[in-house]
């Protein structure tokens, strides 16, 4: 076996171990550079953190835990983005989690398609098995390091109250409403 496959089954078992229980793809329109993407990629997690911790995203670096890949496609052309994300305490169930994840996605970013999907995930180690299928031909560059975030054990299960609860609500509205 060589250095790269067991370099990816590592990181693999690595991403499976975390809690995190949605997968989302984020689609790319066509004629949209790799480096255009990953800068929308990037504004993307902010508005997410900013949507889902609030001003304790910029002060305490408190995000939403997740692993983001980047992966190319069979021919090299079709850069796409793959993430795991766990579903934040402040919001009612891992499918309306994923649902204001894509309306985040769909209308405040330039560069998205709509055939974007997110999911509630159901099988960890296949997920987290797919998650690394470029390792081989791309390396470490497959990791999105910036905009990759575990997040301390500390944050994970934090407790969430009403008047916290409205605020995610507000924000999450003002999110997905805003105009392109």
């Amino acid at each position: 076996m060589n250095n790269d496959k067991k370099c990816r089954i590592a990181l693999s078992n690595w991403v499976a171990k975390y809690e995190w229980d949605v997968i989302c793809t984020l689609k790319i329109r066509e004629g949209i550079s790799e480096n255009v993407a990953s800068k929308a990629v990037r504004l993307y997690f902010n508005k997410v953190d900013r949507v889902f911790c609030g001003n304790k995203a910029h002060r305490n670096n408190m995000r939403v835990q997740r692993f983001v890949f980047l992966q190319r496609g069979v021919y090299g052309n079709n850069p796409h983005f793959h993430f795991v994300a766990k579903s934040t305490t402040n919001t009612n169930s891992k499918e309306e989690f994923c649902r204001l994840l894509q309306n985040m996605w769909e209308r405040n970013s330039y560069v998205s398609s709509s055939k974007g999907r997110f999911l509630v995930a159901e099988n960890k180690a296949a997920i987290s098995n797919y998650l690394t299928h470029e390792y081989e031909r791309m390396g470490n560059d497959t990791i999105e390091a910036f905009t990759t975030h575990i997040a301390p054990k500390k944050y994970i299960d934090t407790h969430i109250g009403k008047k916290e609860r409205q605020t995610l609500v507000r924000r999450a509205l003002k999110a997905t409403t805003t105009h392109k």
